[in-house]
């Protein structure tokens, strides 16, 4: 998510070979952790300038 600036959920799910459900239960996880995400519609990416330790 870092490298692009918008990334859609389906092509999440694609790339880590997952349900977008299961996608989508990441994201509020990752929410709930405190990691700051910005989402537009059904596309996400991790806001800019944060050091990430995952």
């Amino acid at each position: 998510m870092q490298e692009k600036r918008l990334v859609t959920s389906t092509s999440l799910a694609e790339i880590f070979r997952v349900s977008v459900q299961s996608i989508y239960r990441d994201i509020i996880a990752l929410e709930q952790a405190g990691i700051p995400l910005i989402k537009e519609d059904k596309c996400y990416t991790l806001m800019r300038g944060v050091d990430y330790l995952l």
